[in-house]
């Protein structure tokens, strides 16, 4: 759901196009973006949608009408075109090294097994394998790095809350990561800053749509990627009141999905845990 509604707004500008249709028509703009993105068909005459507007918003509290219609004035109401295509009015496209510290993660050397680990009280390091494994959230791996690999190797931490992208082999994986992690040379972080320009939400989304085919000029992608072509990606950035809206707008989905990520994650690991005994008769049923 979360997808979808970012591609309506970010990427197919339903509400914006709505207002541009709005106001040709001589009807109210910001009525029209609401009614876009509470899923009313703009395919109606303007009397059919107003109606059918009112009608979805008599089924809401007066609280979502009200951040209904304040998420409809931050959209603009005119799109510009750019290099890259269409884009809403003081909306722009900026390389993605302006928006984040972008690292690369690193594989201490595979011949030396101390630098490994299988034990979950090392440090979490995520392969390409594991972030096909995971949904939103980057919960756990299959390997570990012990501290001693990080400091002696020099290996990048990535952050709680950071947005990492596979950008090698398999082209495009997003994950969030829950609590610190490392991660191998083929995945990229971007560590938003203290007052960010984007959510981490809104960053994730965003990478989980875009077209990598559009960064390579070879027939095989996978050879064409590389961290400096990562780091001058175009990232779209909207004023930053339309990304808090936004963010705010999904948040709830965000929190259900993390919730029931991390009640998975406890049960699968109570079940590793207990399957072992069970079957050696060392625990009862």
């Amino acid at each position: 759901m979360a997808q979808a509604i970012f591609k309506s707004w970010f990427v197919d500008f339903d509400p914006v196009r709505a207002k541009i249709e709005a106001r040709s028509a001589g009807r109210d703009p910001n009525r029209a973006a609401m009614a876009a993105f509470a899923g009313v068909s703009l395919e109606m005459g303007w009397g059919e949608i107003e109606a059918a507007l009112d009608q979805k918003l008599s089924r809401m509290s007066e609280a979502q009408q009200q951040q209904l219609s304040r998420t409809a004035e931050l959209f603009p109401d005119e799109l510009l075109e750019s290099e890259i295509g269409e884009v809403p009015k003081g909306w722009v496209y900026e390389q993605a090294q302006e928006i984040a510290d972008i690292g690369i993660g690193k594989t201490p050397p595979r011949k030396e097994k101390h630098w490994f680990s299988k034990s979950d009280n090392d440090v979490k390091w995520v392969s390409i394998k594991d972030m096909g494994t995971y949904g939103i959230y980057a919960l756990d791996t299959s390997e570990y790095l012990t501290r001693e690999a990080i400091e002696e190797k020099n290996v990048r931490v990535v952050p709680d809350n950071t947005v990492i992208l596979s950008f090698k082999m398999t082209i495009g994986r997003t994950a969030i990561t829950i609590g610190e992690m490392t991660t191998n040379e083929a995945i990229a972080h971007f560590k938003l800053g203290e007052n960010p320009q984007l959510s981490s939400k809104y960053l994730f989304l965003y990478l989980s749509q875009f077209d990598f085919n559009a960064l390579g000029s070879t027939s095989s992608i996978a050879k064409a990627i590389n961290s400096k072509i990562i780091k001058k990606m175009p990232i779209l950035v909207p004023q930053k009141e339309m990304v808090n809206a936004f963010t705010e707008f999904v948040e709830p989905i965000f929190k259900k999905l993390k919730s029931n990520s991390l009640e998975v994650l406890t049960l699968s690991k109570l079940r590793d845990t207990l399957l072992p005994k069970l079957i050696s008769g060392e625990v009862g049923v």
